[in-house]
């Protein structure tokens, strides 16, 4: 069974790369790895049409909780048959800790946590109620 953690922060790297502006925000080293790191996973499904469309969706619409939803569940099936997916998908992950403008949509919670609601916000214009 794939971390359902991980296939999470996967959909938001990919939501983050495919959002109108993502560039402006990261450095070009980021920016690059990203990229880099989409294409991957892009070739790791290429031949699973379900997968494909999902992304495909999520690039269309990356702010759309409902696409976002619908890439989490193809990658989560596609996480549980494909270890080298899971495998570089761990990695990137593990190097954004190191990158100070892709940290920011890691949390890390450890020990015995009990966690109910998380939020990361880098900028916010208006109300946020949970």
């Amino acid at each position: 069974m794939p971390d359902p953690v991980t296939v999470s922060v996967v959909v938001t790297l990919l939501a983050l790369k495919f959002a109108e502006g993502a560039g402006a925000q990261l450095g070009a080293d980021s920016t690059r790895a990203l990229g880099g790191f989409v294409a991957r996973v892009r070739a790791r499904l290429r031949g699973d049409s379900e997968a494909e469309a999902a992304v495909a969706e999520l690039e269309a619409h990356p702010a759309d909780g409902a696409a976002a939803e619908r890439a989490t569940r193809a990658l989560e099936e596609r996480f549980a048959a494909d270890e080298e997916l899971r495998r570089m998908s761990e990695e990137f992950i593990a190097s954004v800790r190191d990158r100070g403008d892709l940290q920011h949509i890691l949390v890390q919670v450890g020990g015995n946590a009990q966690v109910g609601k998380i939020a990361s916000f880098g900028e916010v214009h208006g109300d946020v109620t949970f």
